[in-house]
């Protein structure tokens, strides 16, 4: 098989090698990196160690939950039920979203300062601590930017210069994204339908598609592609330069 010109080796798992009862394992070995892929019933568990940097994903039913980290930076992602948990730490600096019922509570401290955000009925109070100073703004300078939007619709973005910027849809549609930098891209969408992908540099790029059909796709530069097609019919990819 080629893709994109290089050659690469393929594998239809069907019951035989590597199979134990229902449940996948697959691994492979780059130097010192390990990336595991483990399927077990209809719950996907993806492991992937680049050098001292994880990213692991785990789907348990409808919920996701998608942790990563980037040297000593965090990016932790959970759904529980409707409700959004997510954790980011960039360095010294933390990010808190979570939604508790239709109420959004935002928390982020960049050093010993500590920015947070409440709604009170339909009205939204956003705090910022600047030393010994409060203030309640909306946007300060060019990195903060928080919208909410009335009824069930909630419409939520925080930017922190460049770096972070989180987003979710009206109704039971979540999108969310987190970019640090130009390294993280994380997306959910919509009903029982997921999408997440999260992008490290040009290196990792990981999407789940609707129903149940699986599409896993996991780029580490340009060694590593690994998909697994719909229903009870697997296809996996892994390239490790040209070895196994």
């Amino acid at each position: 098989m080629v893709v994109n010109g290089k050659s690469w080796q393929s594998m239809v798992v069907n019951g035989k090698s590597g199979s134990h009862g229902s449940q996948w394992q697959i691994m492979a070995a780059h130097g010192s990196q390990w990336q595991v892929m483990a399927v077990h019933g209809s719950q996907w568990q993806i492991m992937a160690a680049h050098g001292s940097q994880w990213l692991v994903m785990a789907v348990h039913g409808s919920q996701w939950q998608v942790m990563a980290v980037h040297g000593s930076q965090w990016l932790v992602m959970a759904v529980h039920g409707s409700q959004w948990q997510i954790m980011a730490v960039h360095g010294s600096q933390w990010q808190v979203m979570a939604v508790h019922g239709s109420q959004w509570q935002i928390m982020a401290v960049h050093g010993s300062q500590w920015q947070s955000m409440t709604s009170h009925g339909s009205q939204w109070q956003i705090m910022a601590a600047h030393g010994s100073q409060w203030l309640v703004m909306e946007v300060h300078g060019s990195q903060w930017q928080i919208m909410a939007v009335h009824g069930s619709q909630w419409q939520v973005m925080a930017a922190h210069g460049s770096q972070w910027k989180v987003m979710a849809a009206h109704g039971s549609q979540w999108q969310v994204m987190a970019v640090h930098g130009s390294q993280w891209q994380v997306m959910a969408v919509h009903g029982s339908q997921w999408q997440v992908m999260a992008v490290h540099g040009s290196q990792w790029l990981v999407m789940a598609v609707h129903g149940s059909q699986w599409l896993v796709m996991a780029v580490h530069g340009s060694q590593w592609q690994i998909m697994a097609v719909h229903g009870s019919q697997w296809q996996v990819m892994a390239v490790h330069g040209s070895q196994w």
